[in-house]
């Protein structure tokens, strides 16, 4: 609602082109500091609770827009909205934990739809008011309002996260329950592909940060369009996005899986972008402006399902945090891209945004293949002590190979009678002699997917041979 205020507010209290300019890429430079705070804030002390802190924040932000006297205050209040405006990792980690694997992509969707109808809804109800003769002071305080009443409705219905509740409930009884979760490099030493996530990211939305800011230009300067030209192409394509991702993306994820996903979103978006500037016709814009905003629900849900799921749960938080960091870094730089190439060439930003989307699709259809190296795998699960509620008799791993000081720091109960065991590729475990009677059941199930793996012990030794184990790939 405020947003498209701020450069006239900017310009009333004498700000240059470069001030104002300046001023919206601070918001998303404290937006990049802000998921990688709040991330890590939020894997420590819960979900839940940063996020309240943070609408309440962006509350108390929005008042401070409608008294603010000056364009430094401005300056300051904007730095400090995008800060605590980078809380969507927050909520995608809060969605990852509390919705099954099989159904992320499709929740993230809906999410996607709900967000965009605030995005167009936003601007229109403060244009609108702005039509109606209501001052800047009298929107920052609606949208004030607005914000509030979703911190009320978070501190009513919003349930405890369950990282949160899992930290509560083993307070004090072990010290894995004290243990930090895993750093950032632990996370992709021990899975690779989150950083190949990073770098599909910071592809995709330095396209967008190219593509957004110089696209009314371009088509001022081709065909003469204006603000309500302009207006209308928004306003259509941001309809068609909301209808498109609540039901589009789930679907074509059941067909073809998240990772093609990804890259068929990839490659439209990259059809979009070269569209404008290859085809000369008045219904292009709308069929590019369509491309970026439908087909990017396509990408963003499955690029955020899969990085919760190769992401430790304790560190979820963190690593979608940078996710999005890399996402608003992109944007931040992509903008700079646009204007220093659009002075000589008007079309080259397009091809170059065309290109990093077919780069983004590559990464998504052919390095995500990769697996890990099982022997890594074992060692740094291991090694940050990941666990998942599996109980195996302590004795039966001693005989495998595990010593006791390890069992003892990995047990729950400060004891070595019992080790809750990781889910990791066990074709990388030493055999491991099973007590018959202690090891109750023929169930394994991994806790990064709701298939249950299926294991038989051979009847003389009770020992899990190679053939036994579930193959690493059903991880």
């Amino acid at each position: 609602m405020v947003a498209p205020f701020l450069p006239f507010v900017a310009l009333s209290m004498q700000a240059t082109t470069f001030q104002i300019t300046f001023m919206q890429a601070l918001y998303s430079l404290s937006q990049i500091v802000g998921t990688l705070v709040l991330g890590f804030l939020s894997d420590r002390v819960g979900r839940r609770k940063v996020l309240l802190v943070c609408l309440a924040a962006s509350t108390g932000s929005l008042v401070a827009f409608g008294v603010a006297r000056s364009f430094w205050q401005l300056l300051l209040f904007r730095a400090l909205s995008g800060f605590f405006a980078g809380t969507i990792g927050i909520c995608e980690a809060f969605i990852a934990d509390i919705v099954e694997e099989s159904q992320r992509a499709a929740s993230l969707s809906k999410i996607g739809a709900v967000f965009g109808l605030g995005l167009m809804a936003g601007p229109g109800i403060g244009g609108a008011m702005a039509g109606w003769g209501f001052s800047f002071e009298t929107v920052c305080f609606v949208a004030a309002g607005f914000t509030l009443a979703n911190f009320a409705i978070g501190v009513v219905g919003l349930p405890e996260d369950k990282l949160a509740a899992a930290r509560q409930s083993t307070a004090g009884q072990s010290e894995h329950a004290e243990k930090e979760a895993p750093g950032l490099l632990a996370c992709m030493r021990q899975e690779p592909r989150i950083g190949i996530m990073f770098v599909h990211s910071f592809l995709t939305l330095t396209a967008v940060g190219i593509y957004i800011p110089i696209y009314p230009l371009y088509l001022h300067d081709r065909y003469g369009f204006g603000a309500a030209d302009i207006g209308n192409i928004m306003f259509v394509a941001g309809i068609g996005a909301v209808v498109f991702q609540l039901g589009i993306p789930h679907l074509v994820v059941q067909a073809i899986g998240e990772k093609q996903c990804m890259a068929l979103g990839s490659m439209l978006r990259a059809c979009g972008y070269a569209s404008l500037v290859a085809i000369p016709a008045p219904w292009i814009p709308y069929f590019s402006q369509i491309c970026l905003v439908c087909f990017g629900g396509l990408i963003m849900p499955c690029q955020v399902s899969l990085t919760s799921a190769f992401a430790p749960e304790a560190a979820r938080g963190s690593v979608l945090g940078v996710l999005n960091a890399l996402g608003s870094f992109g944007q931040f730089v992509g903008p700079l891209i646009a204007g220093l190439l659009y002075k000589g060439s008007p079309e080259l930003p397009f091809w170059l945004a065309a290109g990093f989307s077919v780069l983004a699709a590559l990464l998504a259809s052919v390095m995500l293949r990769v697996e890990k190296d099982p022997a890594q795998s074992v060692a740094a699960e291991l090694e940050n002590g990941y666990v998942a509620p599996v109980a195996l008799p302590a004795a039966a791993l001693q005989r495998g190979g595990l010593d006791e000081p390890l069992l003892r720091a990995r047990s729950p109960s400060r004891s070595p009678t019992k080790l809750e065991l990781i889910h990791v590729d066990f074709t990388a475990l030493p055999s491991v002699l099973m007590d018959s009677e202690a090891c109750s059941g023929d169930t394994w199930a991994s806790s990064r997917s709701p298939t249950k793996l299926q294991w038989n012990r051979a009847a003389s030794d009770h020992t899990l041979t190679p053939a036994d184990r579930p193959n690493s790939t059903d991880l």
